[in-house]
């Protein structure tokens, strides 16, 4: 039996999902004027703005209800987004080199992104209370959680494939 086989109903909180995009956007901004000194890469932007018409144009054709696989696909693209941002969060904030482990890696962007879709999961829950809609469905909310872990696991593994190799010498103890 394929996960989430049978078609999605549509849930009040598809539509908060427009929003929470564009508010991440703005949060983004916002946050890098203020507590960082890089400026946010703008092919994570772009990667978000991607997902965000994605999502819109899922919407608003019905993919989620045609296709079940559709929310497979944008969770995985929001997993790897979260991820992305999280690993690049965490390069940021501390203005040292760092030298990463694949434990650290991994850990940074899987933490980030259960955290994410564990409150997203509670979102849609909360939505669908206070709708009547009756419309969540546990199984699905596993496979939601299920791909973003496997798109942070993706976006972990490229980092460490292809993070700059750092000469001994330069590793301070």
């Amino acid at each position: 039996r394929v996960l989430n086989s049978s078609p999605k109903k549509f849930r009040p909180a598809s539509v908060g999902g427009i929003f929470f995009n564009f508010f991440k956007m703005i949060y983004l901004q916002t946050m890098k004027q203020t507590y960082l000194n890089k400026p946010f890469p703008l092919a994570l932007f772009f990667f978000l703005l991607f997902i965000f018409v994605l999502n819109a144009a899922a919407i608003i054709f019905h993919w989620y209800m045609k296709f079940f696989w559709f929310d497979m696909v944008t969770h995985t693209l929001g997993g790897m987004w979260v991820g992305s941002v999280a690993l690049w969060l965490f390069v940021s904030i501390d203005e040292k080199e760092k030298l990463f482990d694949v434990k650290q890696i991994f850990f940074i962007s899987l933490a980030a992104v259960i955290c994410v879709g564990l409150l997203w999961e509670i979102y849609e829950v909360g939505v669908d209370m206070l709708t009547n809609s009756l419309s969540y469905d546990f199984i699905d909310g596993l496979s939601d959680i299920f791909f973003d872990i496997l798109g942070a696991s993706l976006v972990a593994t490229h980092v460490m494939l292809f993070r700059p190799v750092v000469s001994p010498a330069r590793v301070r103890v």
